[in-house]
């Protein structure tokens, strides 16, 4: 059984964002405006979030949940303009795409520990979990793409996570709404933390299996990143690690391994291998050196951010990067030929 591969334009809100938010826009931006420098843009707002929600959120939650409801707009416009803007200019690259989706694969994370930050929710496993859950599903993604060549998008997507993620911050502002999600359904777990797991388990199971089954066979790679994502959160949880420092450890783990998948189908080489280094830093400092544990956490954090920015780097060295398009004198003659014949009729 092969499934029909559906485009982002397919899904049920980005058709709508296109149209009437981000192809307005295009129009103001400037031919010059490189369609990378959008992509950073827009995802600086998005890194902004988890910020704006833990230090602001505390004290100002309505100014905080306005400010991360726009911002969560600005980068939903931003990711679809430098799409746009590279086709625009002719400047598309291997090196624009590995952008894009290498600095998407931090967004769910991001979007996750902002929630639990401005609703301040206090349960460390089930945020862990639920960002596990996400990365898996972007690995199955990524896996397949790296496998068929094509990108297969759920008719719930991006933009609609997106949409999701702004509307359960932007109520964090209702006192009846921050009560309600805050209520305790099981001890320590609350109505909203448990609604997040449920829909990112929601959402990773029929894309799992849909994948599963247009590739026939369940990749040995999305195992052992299973495996080593459940490895990471037991060496977290074991060691009571704080919410920051957990959130940061494994969304930067998830997105090292997507990095390195989303770079290996863009230039041929090894099959990327799950980090094993992470994983069994974490359990062994959990099950022999409790007491120096969060020093094994720190330096695994600075670790995978080296391990983050070493793929980033090996991207731009190797990956071509866009240019301006080039057009030779008989193009051209026959461009300016082909409009005046379309002007005559």
């Amino acid at each position: 059984m092969k499934g029909r591969a559906r485009s982002a334009s397919d899904t049920l809100l980005t058709p709508a964002l296109r149209r009437y938010l981000a192809a307005p826009i295009l129009r103001l931006v400037p031919s010059r405006v490189s369609a990378n420098a959008i992509t950073l843009a827009a995802h600086a707002c998005l890194y902004a979030v988890p910020f704006v929600a833990a230090i602001v959120g505390p004290r100002l939650p309505a100014l905080a949940a306005a400010a991360i409801v726009l911002l969560i707009l600005l980068f939903a416009i931003g990711d679809e303009l430098d799409g746009m803007q590279a086709q625009r200019t002719r400047t598309t690259s291997s090196l624009g795409e590995f952008l894009d989706h290498y600095l998407d694969s931090f967004g769910p994370g991001v979007l996750l520990y902002a929630a639990y930050a401005l609703y301040r929710l206090p349960a460390t496993d089930l945020l862990l979990v639920t960002i596990g859950c996400t990365f898996l599903t972007g690995s199955t993604l990524y896996l397949e793409h790296l496998r068929t060549g094509t990108m297969v998008f759920e008719a719930i997507s991006t933009t609609e996570g997106l949409a999701f993620a702004a509307v359960v911050l932007g109520l964090g502002v209702v006192p009846a709404v921050q009560r309600l999600a805050r209520l305790e359904v099981l001890p320590g777990y609350s109505v909203l933390a448990l609604f997040l797991l449920a829909v990112s388990a929601a959402v990773l199971v029929p894309t799992a299996v849909r994948s599963f089954v247009r590739t026939h066979a369940i990749p040995i790679l999305w195992l052992l990143l299973a495996f080593g994502m459940a490895a990471v959160i037991a060496g977290l949880l074991l060691t009571s690690a704080g919410l920051s420092l957990g959130a940061a450890v494994l969304v930067l783990y998830g997105c090292s391994n997507a990095g390195a998948l989303i770079l290996r189908r863009l230039r041929p080489g090894r099959m990327p291998v799950p980090d094993p280094v992470a994983p069994v830093a974490l359990l062994a400092a959990a099950l022999v050196i409790p007491r120096h544990a969060l020093l094994v956490q720190a330096a695994v954090l600075v670790y995978l951010g080296a391990r983050c920015a070493w793929i980033a780097g090996l991207a731009a060295l190797r990956l071509p990067r866009p240019g301006r398009p080039v057009v030779s004198g008989a193009a051209a003659v026959a461009g300016a030929a082909a409009r005046s014949d379309q002007k005559e009729a």
